[in-house]
């Protein structure tokens, strides 16, 4: 035969028009939502953030600080935000007329699949009516899930009718076709891997079944392959980032399918089946039944041996994704979006199957399954649109309320902190406001230029819910910062005028530690390593730190044995006897040089430190007591630090920046160890001079354990930078490592003390104990 030998027709007549109402339902029922209900979350705001930046001239390649997420929804919401302006309503309509498309592409892959456009409405209106994270999470722009979702599927079409063609076996056009979807996918997010995976094996099947002697189907597989690795180039521009460890994290991990098939079994199913409002025993039991039963019949029809081998690519794809999602750190997360794949396949084969049956009794029944499972997910958009469309005029009521207040305030540039409901906290305040105030969450380091732009603006504020004030009055205190106003609001109080004060201080020698109510014995606190510490053991825990004489101290500092550090209420008290102490803190909750440390931001490191600053005074014992019987169990402290006041300093300054960049670069440093904050500003001051020093490995808090091994060396051309009021304990530490006077060159700068090494730790005289770097200091590390 020659030519080109189609089985399915082309869409024409009512199937078409039935087609195009439905893609335009699914788009105006987002809309709707979007209208009367989104106010844009933090991530979403991320991508409302960058669509503004590029309208200024930014160019991104990936979603900000996520470099495993192509930017490619920025780009799109750009040019809405240019032609209708910046609001939640426009961020929603890229991803509603995506998924408006996706509803379209899965009619045809089902359509194709199962013979039937039947079929294909079935599977389509999966899609179309989706449940409450179905909808949410391809009407938000979240980074690109409605595309690759559109892009997965176009592939598995694109495939599906390549394997139906009789002749040729090389046709440039589709082949390239498939090559570019499979780089558009990896570019814009790598979860769109289960469905590239499913093309590629059903096109391997179908060449080693069929075309074996042809040689052009293996030359259109390492076409389209070949096109599709043009979508990593991106991240060769991507020094260091996140896209490395998703990477790395992609490897299966069989030890983890049991824990997080239970997690998927009791937390994520259930959350991605049934809408949040839905509490009827009776409505979660029969929604359950409807989405069932064609599910079971989909398995019952492809065990037949009469099946279509075409018609198991669902099952296929389900078993390749639940192979990489139950192996993924990810899956033990509370995080149902990530069923949102697996859900609409399988269910839409449920549905595609029943649909198509011989038996006229089994189409009706699927008919009723499908218009039940659609009207429960239509009344659910109904019902969230009435009850929370009250909610959302309140909250932009409150958003240009906020905006004004802090105008008035004079704080352009406002922080928001703590625990607000998601519709005011995070990042949703900043691209609506243009150049109003630009309103960013405390903890989100994702849109990094904006942290460092704040950071340089004298008349910054923080903004927090009321009942934070406590917090905030003491981490002032704890952070040295005399001066400040605050103005008080009922939603978000803004915090302003702060005056920092930085001191020049020391260590000061702990002679004794005296700990009870803890685990671990108390002088593990200033051994210096590592792998010693104490944790809670009852409801209160009192630490007591004797010094070698009295001193003028200003403040202490924890770090942490294992993931967190102790969290309030606690109190820190000083005493010159021991018998008689005074409170310099008192109720603090948490306080953090992590977060902020005096005007700027300092990014918060893997293993965090706990800051604690007050006035000087003079003292021989600290005493810190806890009262936190609901998390005793989740903090653990390896190291205390007492510092000793000596006088005021000014801020760090770029001139000592470039001070320590160029004693590093004269020194022939390849790599120092530094905390987070000076990291960067090295590379900042390193880009400027065409000479990059290469300094903490790239991280990703949320999957720990993909961190690089942190042992320190000691080898020559390798740094250590520490404050300046830790470099005499730092010597202990390299002396009890094994390090002597002569391995070591020693500079002290303003703020900071850099260690170079000037031999290697391997020399056959003498053993050297392994260095560990904790993000801010160097610890003695036991080998286990």
């Amino acid at each position: 035969m020659s030519g080109e030998t189609k089985i399915m027709p082309r869409v024409r007549g009512r199937p078409a028009w039935a087609l195009v109402a439905l893609m335009a339902a699914a788009f105006g029922a987002r809309m709707a939502l979007a209208v009367m209900v989104f106010t844009s979350t933090r991530d979403t705001s991320t991508v409302g953030i960058m669509a503004r930046q590029i309208l200024e001239g930014s160019r991104p390649l990936f979603y900000a600080g996520q470099d495993y997420m192509g930017a490619f929804e920025a780009y799109a919401v750009a040019l809405v935000f240019f032609f209708l302006g910046a609001s939640p309503e426009t961020l929603a309509i890229v991803p509603s007329f995506f998924a408006a498309l996706w509803v379209g592409a899965l009619y045809l892959l089902f359509r194709d699949l199962f013979r039937s456009p039947a079929a294909g409405f079935g599977a389509a209106a999966c899609a179309a009516f989706g449940g409450w994270y179905t909808v949410w999470y391809t009407m938000g722009a979240y980074g690109g899930y409605p595309e690759i979702y559109l892009a997965g599927v176009i592939a598995l079409w694109l495939a599906l009718r390549e394997t139906e063609m009789t002749a040729p076996d090389f046709r440039p056009l589709p082949w390239t076709g498939l090559g570019l979807v499979l780089a558009f996918g990896v570019w814009t997010n790598l979860q769109v891997l289960p469905f590239f995976l499913t093309a590629a094996l059903w096109l391997a099947v179908d060449w080693w079944r069929v075309r074996r002697r042809s040689w052009r189907r293996g030359g259109a597989l390492v076409l389209a392959a070949g096109i599709g690795l043009l979508g990593l180039i991106p991240y060769a521009f991507v020094e260091s980032g996140e896209g490395a460890e998703m990477v790395r994290v992609m490897w299966p991990r069989i030890q983890l399918v049991y824990p997080h098939l239970a997690i998927l079994w009791e937390r994520n199913l259930p959350a991605f089946l049934w809408w949040p409002d839905t509490t009827s025993v009776f409505a979660r039991t029969a929604t359950a039944v409807v989405v069932a039963l064609p599910i079971l019949f989909y398995l019952y029809s492809v065990a037949q041996p009469s099946c279509e081998g075409r018609r198991r690519v669902p099952l296929l794809f389900a078993g390749l994704f639940l192979l990489l999602y139950l192996t993924h750190p990810m899956a033990g997360l509370f995080a149902p979006r990530y069923l949102i794949t697996l859900g609409v396949i399988v269910m839409g084969a449920g549905f595609a199957s029943m649909l198509s049956a011989h038996r006229v009794a089994v189409r009706r029944v699927g008919w009723v399954c499908l218009v039940l499972w659609s009207g429960y997910n239509l009344g659910g958009l109904v019902h969230r649109c009435l009850v929370y469309a009250p909610d959302k005029a309140v909250t932009m009521e409150l958003r240009e309320e906020i905006i004004a207040n802090a105008e008035e305030a004079g704080s352009p540039y406002v922080k928001i902190i703590g625990a607000l409901p998601d519709q005011l906290m995070g990042l949703q305040l900043s691209f609506t406001a243009g150049e109003r105030a630009a309103f960013l969450e405390f903890r989100d380091g994702r849109i990094l230029e904006h942290h460092r732009e704040w950071a340089r603006k004298e008349n910054s504020a923080y903004g927090f819910r009321p009942g934070l004030t406590h917090y905030f009055t003491g981490a002032l205190q704890a952070l040295g910062i005399e001066t400040y106003r605050l103005i008080p609001h009922p939603v978000l109080t803004l915090l302003g005028d702060m005056r920092p004060v930085h001191s020049r201080r020391r260590s000061a020698p702990v002679i004794r530690v005296d700990a009870e109510g803890v685990h671990g014995a108390g002088e593990s606190l200033t051994d210096r390593r590592a792998d010693t510490g104490i944790s809670p053991s009852g409801a209160v825990q009192r630490v007591t730190m004797k010094l070698d004489q009295p001193r003028m101290i200003d403040g202490m500092r924890f770090y942490p044995a294992g993931d967190d550090l102790p969290r309030g209420p606690y109190d820190i008290a000083v005493s010159v006897d021991g018998d008689h102490y005074e409170p310099v803190v008192t109720d603090l909750v948490r306080v953090g040089e992590s977060y902020v440390n005096g005007n700027r931001v300092y990014f918060k490191d893997h293993y965090p430190a706990q800051d604690h600053r007050w006035s000087p005074v003079e003292a021989a014992y600290v005493q810190f007591t806890h009262r936190g019987a609901e998390d005793a169990a989740s903090w653990s402290i390896s190291e205390v630090f007492v510092f000793e006041y000596h006088g005021h300093i000014d801020p760090v300054s770029h001139a000592e920046v470039s001070g320590i960049h160029t004693y590093l670069a004269d020194n022939d440093v390849e790599f120092a160890w530094c905390d987070r904050w000076l990291s960067r500003r090295l590379e900042s001051v390193g880009r400027e001079r065409g000479r990059l020093i290469e300094t903490l490995p790239a991280e990703n808090a949320r999957y720990p354990h993909t961190l690089p091994e942190r042992t320190i060396s000691g080898r020559a051309g390798e740094a250590i930078i520490v404050e300046r009021a830790l470099a005499d304990d730092m010597m202990g530490v390299f002396g009890a490592a094994g390090f002597s006077s002569d391995a070591l060159h020693y500079e002290v700068f303003e703020h900071y003390a850099v260690f170079l090494f000037s031999t290697g730790s391997g020399d056959s005289d003498r053993t050297v104990e392994p260095l560990y770097w904790n993000g801010h200091i160097a610890l003695l590390k036991t080998e286990l």
